[in-house]
């Protein structure tokens, strides 16, 4: 089903010279072709045999590239993935050789031991989830010298919308290859941004020549202690075998919540014995060893449910999110003049003043498509204006003439708006935001047509289409959940997962057979809130902090790495996210204390305000 996916003709690229091969590895825009041109470019270069051995063939790889005739542009990339490995193995070294060691002594003292195969040293990872933060942990992870496998249920990269960096992550990402991936990137200025299809195509690429592997249209399914190691069983994804209708589609991100919406308080979540016993599908199933799971699966998590993580559930005030993705006509000069912007409803520059519906934030952002995102009610606010001013005067002593005119105009616009009920989005009001978001009371037509509205008034052609994928989506962010824990250990004898807490009572090191660690990355360890920007922006502090727990693991002991995680993801939750210069997405990192991105690694000590 994955070579089915390939539109670059493999025939006539086996016939180009290596300089046009690789210039075509990374220009390519699917998963399917970046594997295609990928094994062409090693097998033109002899190192097939290679593939996936991580940094061996990253060095050998160099070195071929190196004298193939690239020309300096083209060789770029490969200085700044070089410039980025030593800085990963300058980490390494200083927790091996207290930073005694040159980092490219460290360096080929890396790719010698991930030679050792049969070593039995804590070395393999699997990565469950190829979304921007899951891809991101991988590549972590493999500048580190480990072995690792990204596992995906999508069998490509399906998304359209658009995130938006602050600054240190987009510099982040052109450390890791952004800019020779996407020439027309604008890494600077006030709204910077990249699809999320772009990002992931990014990752991958830098993932695949740093030696790591990604299998796509696959899932995890179970996991088992074998032998010598843990192992993880992946299929083939049961996700792609159905069909979606529109309605399907308008609530498919909603549907990933819908079993935790009845929570507040605390989630606890019991371990799944069958899935720690290999899922019941052995027979049908691939294993793969692994020493460390991460799972980044986004905030529906199968795998942290299955093994036991609880979750910390913080529920709001339902307000719905509408996400409207379109195609973006180069050619056509109305669609080429759009700018991105993002707007909060008080601030005096709204722009739908025409447009019907009721919101309170509005973001657009263009990227090799039109991105809107808007934060809307279910139903129509009347106009309170004056009992606010009145209440203002009167608890807070703030004269009315203190609040611009303009503000005032909106809040009176506002009551003459309509809400998702008024618009007749939803059919019926159920009552809770899960009650509403069912397929059978959702009216995809009149959805579209409040889209349409949106994006006609902010500038856009009528006749603009929708994109096939995730077109228009709608969905209820009044929920919150937190892993109470940011890791597990995996045992072979006794409870097969143990918390922190019980693997410290029991001795950290006691036991026989092989042990493993279970980490949640991004969405699946905490998820955002969905104005603040923080899927990204936070989630990739969290895939680098479990790197450097895994690394811990590695260098030191599994304990190590375990108490690395837990002070890890204590730090992350004191710091106040999403206090930057406006508190919504775009705005930027703010005051909340990052450290300036040259003084990034992998070491969370590195990047964020540690006391």
């Amino acid at each position: 089903a994955f070579d089915s996916q390939v539109t670059v003709d493999v025939a006539a690229l086996t016939s180009m010279p290596v300089p046009q091969v690789y210039e075509e590895f990374c220009s390519v825009q699917t998963a399917a072709d970046t594997h295609a041109v990928f094994d062409v470019l090693l097998d033109k270069l002899e190192l097939g045999h290679l593939n996936g051995r991580g940094l061996q063939l990253f060095v050998a790889l160099k070195e071929a590239l190196g004298k193939s005739g690239l020309n300096y542009k083209q060789g770029k990339l490969l200085r700044d993935l070089n410039s980025t490995l030593l800085k990963a193995q300058t980490v390494v070294g200083k927790i091996r050789h207290d930073g005694k060691l040159a980092p490219a002594d460290v360096l080929r003292e890396s790719v010698a031991l991930a030679g050792q195969d049969g070593s039995g040293r804590f070395n393999k990872v699997v990565v469950g989830g190829a979304g921007p933060v899951g891809l991101r942990t991988a590549c972590e992870l493999q500048l580190l010298g480990f072995d690792v496998l990204v596992v995906e249920k999508r069998p490509n990269f399906s998304r359209a919308n658009i995130l938006t960096f602050w600054d240190e992550t987009m510099a982040d990402m052109l450390a890791l290859g952004a800019k020779s991936y996407f020439p027309d990137l604008q890494p600077a200025g006030m709204n910077k941004h990249l699809g999320t299809r772009q990002i992931q195509v990014c990752l991958l690429k830098s993932l695949l020549l740093l030696g790591g592997r990604a299998l796509y249209g696959r899932e995890v399914c179970g996991l088992q202690p074998g032998s010598t190691r843990w192992q993880a069983f992946v299929r083939p994804s049961a996700r792609n075998r159905k069909v979606q209708t529109d309605s399907e589609r308008a609530i498919e991100f909603q549907r990933t919540f819908d079993d935790d919406q009845d929570v507040n308080g605390l989630q606890a979540n019991q371990v799944d014995q069958i899935f720690v016993s290999g899922g019941g599908t052995r027979g049908s199933a691939e294993a793969f060893e692994f020493d460390a799971y991460m799972i980044a699966e986004g905030g529906w998590s199968d795998s942290t449910k299955r093994l036991g993580f609880s979750k910390s559930i913080q529920r709001f005030k339902s307000i719905f999110g509408v996400v409207i993705n379109a195609q973006y006509n180069k050619q056509n000069i109305k669609e080429r003049n759009m700018q991105s912007q993002i707007h909060f409803a008080l601030s005096g520059k709204w722009p739908l003043r025409r447009c019907p519906i009721q919101a309170e934030f509005l973001e657009y952002l263009k990227g090799e498509t039109h991105f809107f995102a808007l934060v809307v009610p279910k139903r129509n606010v009347t106009d309170r204006t004056e009992q606010y001013l009145e209440r203002m005067e009167r608890e807070h002593g703030e004269s009315r003439a203190a609040l611009p005119q303009s503000v005032i105009d909106m809040m009176r616009l506002a009551s003459t708006q309509k809400g998702l009920l008024e618009m007749g989005v939803f059919k019926q009001d159920l009552g809770t935001g899960q009650q509403c978001l069912v397929k059978e009371n959702v009216d995809v037509v009149k959805l579209h047509a409040l889209a349409r509205a949106v994006m006609s008034e902010m500038g856009l052609p009528e006749n603009v289409e929708f994109c096939e994928s995730n077109p228009v989506q709608l969905f209820d962010f009044s929920r919150r959940g937190r892993c109470v824990e940011s890791v597990r250990v995996l045992c072979s004898d006794g409870p097969v997962v143990l918390d922190p807490s019980t693997f410290r009572d029991s001795g950290a090191g006691a036991g026989s057979g092989p042990r493993a660690l279970a980490f949640p990355v991004g969405d699946a360890l905490e998820e955002p809130n969905w104005t603040q920007g923080l899927g990204i922006n936070r989630g990739f502090h969290s895939g680098m902090n479990q790197a450097f727990a895994c690394l811990l693991a590695r260098e030191e002991s599994l304990a190590s790495g375990v108490e690395e995680s837990c002070a890890a993801q204590k730090r992350m939750i004191e710091i106040k996210w999403g206090q930057g210069h406006s508190g919504l997405a775009g705005s930027g990192s703010g005051n909340i204390g990052l450290k300036p991105f040259k003084s990034w690694n992998t070491d969370p000590r590195s990047r964020l305000p540690f006391k």
